[in-house]
């Protein structure tokens, strides 16, 4: 990347000008650059192998043929048991999100897709493989995302889930006053006024009290309540 940033590319894919004159002496130049970016990037055991070369393209291709294969497939082989194994667990939605597509980013450099069809199959693998790490609380979501007519990319699936996080946020700080059926009182009571035994003389109509005013057939609107019944002596 630094290489490509610098306008430097061509000393790796380029040969050595044959006329030491003209454009050569910017050659010589460019090539001790990126001799020098390439000894301070391999690890300190690697640099003694390369010390010796005159020119970056003949360094960069010893060391291609002589790590990159082999390096690769062990790391591939680690990237995929690390995309099996990592979960949403304690992090929240962006940071599991971050984790997964780092760890994806990686395993694209070293087995890049080639072509349109292994893309869009890798990218529906790295979606199902994200939807399936969540934790229970995004089941909702998942659900429709996975129902739906069609499967999001990995972008807009994060942005849907994301603004689905944003909404549970807001219900656990805002917790409505739901009407939940809550017994109490002196006898058995039903929610929404239907038919119950009570204790007295016969049956009686089961009546909602409320708690603060103390009068009948009525809920605390403030949501202190609730539920107690009062059935006619």
């Amino acid at each position: 990347m630094s290489v490509a940033g610098h306008r430097k590319k061509y000393i790796l894919e380029e040969d050595e000008p044959i006329e030491k004159k003209g454009i050569y002496a910017a050659w010589d130049e460019d090539n001790y650059i990126v001799m020098s970016w390439i000894m301070n990037s391999v690890e300190s055991h690697i640099a003694p192998t390369i010390a010796y070369y005159t020119k970056a393209k003949d360094m960069w291709s010893f060391l291609r043929k002589t790590y990159s294969h082999a390096t690769n497939v062990i790391k591939i082989l680690q990237l995929e048991e690390e995309l099996c194994n990592i979960r949403q667990g304690d992090q929240d939605l962006s940071q599991y999100f971050a984790t997964l597509t780092a760890a994806y980013e990686r395993l694209k450099a070293l087995r890049p897709p080639c072509q349109h069809c292994y893309a869009s199959h890798v990218e529906t693998g790295m979606v199902a493989k994200f939807l399936s790490g969540l934790s229970s609380e995004y089941s909702v979501a998942k659900s429709q995302i996975l129902t739906g007519s069609e499967l999001p990319d990995l972008a807009d699936t994060y942005n849907r889930l994301s603004r689905f996080a944003a909404t549970l946020s807001q219900t656990t700080h805002d917790t409505p006053v739901s009407a939940l059926v809550i017994s109490g009182g002196r006898g058995p009571s039903s929610f929404g006024g239907t038919r119950g035994r009570g204790t007295g003389r016969g049956a009686g109509r089961g009546r909602f009290q409320c708690s603060y005013c103390g009068k009948i057939g009525h809920l605390d609107s403030r949501g202190s309540l609730l539920g107690q019944t009062s059935s006619p002596q």
